[in-house]
């Protein structure tokens, strides 16, 4: 397999450019399951089954990471409740033990998060940011949009007072949205006043593996995803992006190849080129998927060829 060590890519007319040598993220889905059926998540309706990572893997993937020497950011999901897997603990342990340069990310629906959880996650210096999806405040809306009991606002309010008083230092997060489909106005005031400087919305995002998706548009704006961070699958595949549920897209597998190898891969290279050549279009997942970053401005090009984009 050719290793590229700046990545570069060069396809037709476009320019050279040069993607990081390592992904920002890396993001390990140690469990896929969720006991949330949130109706805007596409992993509801997917076919792959239920499963943890298992720990060799994990440790393989932190060790090499560790190897590299370079303080990215390991992130506990890709899909799936991470407090689920009773290796949770092990998991974040082992990262500071073996990776301390790298900060850990973690989004939870806070449905699993108890005292005796926020007590051990305390401990941990390194977790760079820790999120709570939520989505809505108010009982029976939350209940229609997450389908979690009611009482798991009660918890996530619970964890966000403690780290508030604990450990201030933890940036934390209230994902939802705005969108007036899943809130009113109403609502989202309540939700910024009970969690003051915490809500941070989001604009909503969906591929055809989305239920009842339409495409209302096809965009050709290159993606930030493939250029910034890695989604590693709970098996050991890697999909292009954290937004195929499905495994459309595999890139890599890590059972067989390193990290490296499989960022620095053909097959992350010509999906790359791509969207850099504004041909999203070809790659299905990539086609009508609205996620709204450019990746040209991330790595700074001045991309100015005349194509409407």
């Amino acid at each position: 397999m050719q290793v590229l060590h700046t990545a570069e890519i060069r396809r037709g007319e476009m320019e050279l450019f040069s993607c990081p040598k390592y992904p920002a993220t890396v993001a390990i889905e140690t469990n896929y399951y969720c006991n949330g059926k949130c109706f805007f998540c596409n992993s509801v309706a997917s076919d792959r089954k239920p499963g943890r990572m298992a720990v060799p893997l994990f440790h393989k993937i932190i060790d090499e990471i560790s190897s590299w020497n370079v303080p990215i950011t390991i992130s506990l999901n890709v899909y799936g409740e991470p407090f689920l897997n009773p290796d949770w603990l092990h998991l974040f342990e082992y990262i500071r033990d073996t990776a301390p340069m790298c900060k850990i990310s973690v989004v939870t629906n806070g449905s699993a998060i108890d005292d005796e959880k926020l007590d051990h996650l305390m401990s941990f210096r390194n977790i760079s940011s820790f999120g709570f999806s939520v989505y809505a405040i108010r009982p029976e809306n939350y209940q229609r949009i997450m389908g979690l009991p009611a009482e798991t606002i009660d918890k996530v309010d619970h964890a966000i007072k403690r780290f508030s008083e604990e450990r201030p230092d933890i940036p934390i997060g209230v994902a939802c949205t705005f969108d007036p489909g899943y809130m009113s106005v109403q609502e989202k005031g309540e939700m910024i006043e009970k969690w003051p400087g915490y809500v941070q919305p989001h604009p909503m995002v969906y591929t055809y593996q989305h239920r009842n998706y339409k495409q209302i548009f096809t965009p050709n704006v290159p993606c930030q995803q493939p250029f910034c961070s890695l989604p590693i699958y709970h098996d050991g595949r890697v999909p292009l992006c954290c937004f195929d549920a499905e495994g459309e897209v595999i890139v890599g597998d890590v059972n067989e190849q390193t990290v490296y190898e499989i960022w620095c891969g053909n097959e992350l290279h010509d999906c790359r080129a791509l969207h850099l050549n504004l041909e999203r279009g070809l790659i299905p997942l990539c086609n009508g998927c609205n996620y709204p970053f450019n990746a040209i401005q991330l790595v700074g090009l001045n991309h100015s060829r005349g194509k409407n984009i």
